[in-house]
């Protein structure tokens, strides 16, 4: 099965969460990533899914969610046809070690990654970009010893002039 990333606009109210993840739960779909957000119109927020399903099954839940009256737009976003970024905070062992820090320090500039924080055993990582990109950079701070790690789940907009509402 692939992974689709559906995009959708819906009313900005209690509840409406709670009935949309209720759809997937119910049916016993999985969500890999959901992000929540609300719009320029403080009337709307916009959901973004990653999921993966066959053609069937996502043709099933895109027309699920059209049945949902809180449920203004629905768009799938072709992962070439758009921007998609993620991001994760990863905490990382900073060994006393000069030498330690040294390559650590070179590592995250390698992954474009930042120091958000530094506490006396450990630092912060702040690191941007697709799932892809996320999962290989955390790869590349393993080696130091990771101690926790949170991501926000992928965020997507279609490339170009064109936009969910079309």
């Amino acid at each position: 099965m692939d992974s689709h990333i559906v995009s959708f606009l819906v009313s900005n109210h209690p509840g409406v969460l709670y009935r949309i993840t209720g759809l997937f739960r119910r049916r016993g779909y999985n969500i890999d990533s959901i992000t929540v957000g609300v719009t320029t119109d403080p009337k709307i927020s916009r959901i973004t899914i990653v999921l993966c399903a066959d053609d069937r099954l996502l043709g099933q839940i895109i027309n699920q969610l059209k049945k949902l009256i809180d449920v203004k737009k629905v768009k799938i976003l072709k992962k070439e046809e758009s921007v998609l970024r993620e991001m994760a905070l990863v905490k990382v062992k900073l060994e006393k070690d000069e030498e330690e820090r040294v390559k650590l320090i070179e590592t995250i500039e390698i992954l474009s990654g930042r120091i958000v924080d530094i506490g006396v055993e450990t630092c912060m990582v702040q690191l941007y970009g697709s799932f892809e990109v996320i999962n290989k950079a955390i790869a590349s701070l393993e080696p130091f010893g990771i101690v926790e790690v949170a991501r926000t789940g992928m965020v997507a907009v279609q490339r170009g002039d064109g936009t969910i509402e079309d």
